[in-house]
């Protein structure tokens, strides 16, 4: 029996209204257990609409042609609901922002509890499964979560997570925002996981490189449908196809491509550094074998000048500034420029700004034309967020360009009415 099974799933936001939008289209899909299946697709694909019917978090729209059933269980009946959520554990992006205890071990006890487990358990879970993400219990146990590293932060929200001992485990972006070597460290972590605490795993990823080398099956939506599914190798090696969904191949199919270009037959379907290179050091074997030792003498050559020239193919090989700026543009910002960008970041003299919606956790880049509005909805959840900009920390604000300390005729300390801190204090 599949992990999970769904049939005939259609969601709709805000139907029957103006802003009606179909985020799923009739998607159908089986999971076998075991399995380390990657969602992938462009924002607004249906990525996160899909992810979160499994746990019940949304709930079906249409009961008589849709149907959902996860270990077993229909996620439209009310009564296996609870046992449900337990059995799927949800890691959701920023999963930091989900900390709210005041210490660590508190905070990963939280859904053990919740489970109406005895205290001895309980205090088991939390002791293993901060084990298992690598917080030592003896250090971390009474720290509150709010002092730990970034990285310690996800390990934390991961690790109570986990400590339900879900036998599914769903991640939607787990990588989101970390650095190189903390983002090797969680997928590290999450395959981990799959061996010794939850055997089927899903993860919705932005990243082609990291998907590619972590997940046995892909699944990449486009307009709420699924437009492909197959193995890594399977997916990946359709290049059109990839690039009609809005994403990218990993890194290292471009260069495979830049090698067969020059005429060196490495295999089309690479799509890691590690494969790249047990392929050039095969063609380079063979090649001496066959005609001599020098007779392959260039490839060193050509493997120099294809590296070389990654520092300046900005719009071909984008995935390779991503191993800083995670999908993001060339601002710096988290943001998917070409479908959701909000900070005008393409126009030279736009400055912009994150701000972190406090429901959701979306990271949003924003232009001063709307930090100036004071309000926006997320484009993630619709939560309503209002900007305070009256606290400006200036010493005058009534635009008078004197030296308000020593010589100012301007009255400006009375006259000013901007409501800051700053200036109450003057007054």
């Amino acid at each position: 029996m599949p992990a999970i099974e769904i049939k005939n799933l259609t969601y709709i936001y805000s139907k029957k209204t103006p802003y009606e939008k179909k985020a799923l289209d009739s998607v159908n899909l089986e999971i076998e257990e075991g399995s380390f299946v990657g969602i992938v697709g462009a924002t607004g694909s249906g990525k996160s609409t899909l992810i979160q019917h499994l746990n019940g978090l949304i709930k079906i729209q249409d009961k008589k042609k849709a149907q959902i059933i996860v270990n077993g269980m229909s996620c439209a009946d009310k009564k296996t609901l609870r046992k449900l959520r337990f059995e799927v554990g949800m890691v959701f992006q920023y999963p930091e922002y989900q900390l709210f205890a005041d210490t660590v071990a508190k905070d990963v006890a939280f859904g053990p509890k919740n489970m109406k487990l005895e205290k001895e358990e309980i205090d088991e879970r939390v002791k293993k499964a901060m084990d298992v993400v690598g917080l030592d219990y003896a250090t971390f146990a009474d720290r509150s979560p709010f002092d730990l590293s970034g990285g310690e932060k996800r390990r934390a929200a991961i690790a109570g997570v986990i400590a339900m001992q879900p036998k599914i485990l769903i991640l939607d972006e787990p990588v989101a925002g970390l650095d190189p070597v903390g983002r090797e460290e969680i997928l590290a972590l999450v395959k981990k996981l799959q061996k010794e605490v939850s055997p089927t795993v899903i993860m919705v990823s932005h990243n082609m490189d990291d998907i590619a080398v972590i997940a046995d099956r892909i699944v990449a939506l486009k307009d709420g449908k699924i437009v492909a599914d197959g193995t890594p190798k399977e997916v990946f090696s359709n290049r059109r196809l990839i690039s009609d969904i809005g994403l990218d191949v990993p890194c290292a199919s471009h260069l495979a491509d830049e090698f067969i270009a020059r005429g060196i037959p490495v295999a089309k379907d690479v799509i890691s550094m590690d494969e790249l290179c047990r392929e050039l050091a095969r063609i380079k074997t063979e090649k001496e074998k066959k005609s001599g030792e020098n007779s392959f003498e260039n490839l060193d050559e050509d493997v120099d000048g294809i590296l070389d020239q990654l520092e300046v193919m900005d719009e071909d090989l984008a995935e390779v500034e991503n191993e800083v700026f995670e999908d993001g543009c060339e601002c710096g910002c988290d943001c998917d420029c070409e479908n959701d960008c909000h900070c005008g970041c393409h126009d030279d003299d736009e400055e912009c700004y994150e701000v972190v919606c406090p429901t959701c956790g979306e990271k949003i880049c924003i232009s001063e034309d709307i930090l100036d509005e004071e309000e926006m909805s997320c484009p993630n959840c619709g939560e309503l967020l209002e900007f305070d900009l009256s606290d400006c920390d200036c010493d005058c604000c009534c635009g008078c360009e004197c030296d308000c300390d020593d010589d100012c005729d301007c009255e400006c300390d009375d006259d000013c009415d901007c409501g800051c801190k700053s200036c109450e204090d003057d007054k």
